[in-house]
């Protein structure tokens, strides 16, 4: 019988052991969302995780069920917009792989660098956490507390957003106190710091529908298939013959915010 539980970040100083099957265990975890605690339901057929890019070839091989579509190759953090620290010098190309959870005895636990769970959303699509996660400080002051953190817990400063230099991120390996998701859950939860949240992995869902009431009037334009779905930009685009569209003013967002 698989046990219902949360992970509680106060008691997160205890040294967890690591292993792949560890989080099959786990049914029910929180993330903080604008100051609100979203509950997360573990995916236990899959897990995240990361060998160095030079063991990846004998790891795929024992583990003929890694999802090759989910595999990437880290030289580097500078996609995540970060401005790497003086101290940060990435050491090792790794490689990142999303494993069904079937195939964790075929890996060599040594090949691991870091681990961490997959999770259903509430409309069925799949959530996974990486190995960064990102902090935001009140102040100048708040870094040496964010120093002394990562040294306590085993993680690793990989330096600031080149954008806003008050969020830092920070990596986490199999040697850490937490997964990227504990770590900044706790971070949050300290009250130290200004908001803490980890980099997710989102599979798409082309065909998912938005549960927004009034996605469908969003763009107002002639829709040949699902409500605001199809924009039909190939038509809609001659509008831009005439002048008075300077007075339209049009948002684009992605899927990351």
């Amino acid at each position: 019988m698989v046990a219902r539980m949360t992970f509680c970040q106060r008691n997160i100083k205890k040294t967890f052991p690591r292993p792949v099957r560890l989080w099959v265990r786990l049914i029910i975890i929180i993330i903080w969302c604008d100051g609100v605690k979203i509950p997360l339901t573990v995916n236990e057929n899959k897990s995240y995780v990361l060998v160095e890019t030079a063991k990846f070839e004998s790891v795929r091989k024992s583990a003929v069920n890694i999802r090759g579509g989910n595999t990437r190759t880290i030289d580097n953090y500078a996609a995540l917009g970060i401005r790497s620290s003086k101290e940060f010098r990435m050491q090792k190309s790794l490689t990142s792989f999303t494993l069904d959870n079937a195939q964790q005895k075929s890996i060599n636990p040594q090949d691991v660098v870091y681990e961490a769970p997959y999770f259903k959303t509430s409309d069925g699509a799949d959530l996974g956490i990486t190995n960064v996660f990102s902090v935001q400080l009140t102040g100048e002051q708040d870094l040496a507390k964010l120093q002394k953190i990562a040294e306590e817990y085993n993680l690793e400063i990989l330096g600031e957003n080149k954008f806003d230099p008050s969020i830092y991120y920070l990596s986490c390996t199999k040697e850490s106190k937490g997964n990227a998701l504990e770590m900044a859950n706790f971070m949050y939860e300290s009250g130290a710091f200004e908001y803490a949240t980890p980099e997710f992995i989102v599979e798409s869902m082309p065909d998912a529908a938005p549960n927004d009431t009034y996605f469908s009037y969003q763009w107002n334009l002639k829709n040949v298939s699902y409500p605001g779905i199809d924009i039909n930009y190939v038509n809609a685009r001659n509008a831009f013959a005439f002048p008075y569209i300077n007075d339209i003013i049009v948002a684009v967002v992605d899927n990351g915010v």
